[in-house]
C-alpha cells in the first residue's frame, strides 16, 4: 500500500503509470517538517532546494510589497505540492507561511527534477499538476482584475470549498459538517452547509482588498443567506447562490472549473 506522505499519493492520475515509475515515484524520500501557528516556514529569497507536500493544516506562500503590504500568492490545503512552479528557479519566489500547525512532507528538488526528467511518463504527470495550478491561479487573477469585490469574495469562497473540502486525503479536515438541525434552519440548497476557518485578514491579503472592506462584503453575503459567519468561521449555506454571484453557474455546471 501507498503512503500517504509519499509523493505518488498527490499526483493526480498518478495510478495510470507504469509499475516502475509508480514505484519510482512512491519510493522518493522526503522529510517531516512540522511548523505551529502564524509561524514561517521558509522566506522568499531563501535557496530554492525543496518541494513540499501539506500533511495536516494550512499554509499560504506570499510576497511582500515595496510598501510594506502582504500579498498572499495562494492558500495551499491537505494534500496538495508546493513548489512545483518554482523547479526551475534557484530561489523561492514567495515566503511559506503556517497559517495553522503544519506539518509537511519536504522532497528534494533535484532528486524530483532527475526523477521526472528520467520518465516521459511522469514529465506528463508533473506538467498536467503545474497547468493544473496555473489554470486556479488564472481564474484569481482575471477576478482580481476584472471583477468586483462581492464577486471575487463569492469565488474565493468556492475555491476554498472546493480545493480543501472532503476530497482531502490527509490530515484535520478544515470543514465540518454541521448538524442536520443547522442544516436544515439555514437552507436546503445544500446538504450540508461546510464550515470552515479562514481569517478575514487571509481573504483580504488575497484579493488585494482592505480588511474593512472585506468585512463589509462579508456581512452583504450573510443579508442574502448566503452564508453565515461567528468569528473566523464562515458556514457557506446556499452554494448555488455564492455560484451566481461568482458568475459560475450552479454547482452542477460549474464543478468542472475546479
Amino acid at each position: 500500500m501507498v503512503s500517504q506522505k509519499s509523493l505518488y499519493a498527490h499526483f493526480k492520475h498518478a495510478d495510470t503509470l507504469k509499475e516502475h515509475d509508480r514505484q519510482q515515484l512512491a519510493e522518493l524520500a522526503s522529510e517531516r517538517l512540522t511548523c505551529t501557528k502564524d509561524n514561517v516556514i521558509l522566506r522568499e529569497g531563501e535557496p530554492s532546494n525543496g518541494i513540499f507536500v501539506v500533511a495536516e493544516g494550512l499554509c499560504y506562500t506570499h510576497r511582500y510589497m515595496e510598501d510594506g503590504t502582504r500579498q498572499i500568492v495562494d492558500i495551499h490545503f491537505p494534500g496538495e505540492i508546493i513548489g512545483l512552479d518554482q523547479l526551475s528557479q534557484p530561489r523561492y519566489l514567495s515566503g511559506l507561511h503556517a497559517l495553522t500547525d503544519v506539518v509537511l512532507y519536504v522532497y528534494d528538488k533535484l532528486s524530483v527534477m532527475q526523477l521526472f526528467t528520467a520518465s516521459p511518463a511522469l514529465a506528463r504527470l508533473l506538467l498536467n499538476m503545474v497547468s493544473q495550478g496555473q489554470a486556479i491561479l488564472t481564474e484569481r487573477i482575471i477576478s482580481l482584475s476584472r471583477h468586483g469585490a462581492q464577486r471575487r469574495v463569492a469565488h474565493l469562497l468556492l475555491e476554498i470549498l472546493h480545493r480543501g473540502g472532503e476530497s482531502n486525503p490527509l490530515g484535520q479536515k478544515q470543514f465540518r459538517k454541521v448538524s442536520a438541525q443547522e442544516a436544515d434552519v439555514a437552507s436546503g440548497s445544500l446538504h450540508p452547509p461546510l464550515t470552515f476557518r479562514i481569517p478575514q485578514t487571509v481573504i483580504a491579503d488575497t484579493l488585494g482588498l482592505s480588511f474593512v472592506h472585506v468585512s463589509r462584503v462579508l456581512r452583504q453575503l450573510r443579508e442574502k443567506g448566503l452564508i453565515t459567519t461567528q468569528g473566523n468561521g464562515i458556514t457557506l449555506v446556499d452554494v448555488d447562490g455564492l455560484r451566481a454571484i461568482a458568475g459560475m453557474g450552479t454547482v452542477t455546471e460549474s464543478v468542472k472549473n475546479f
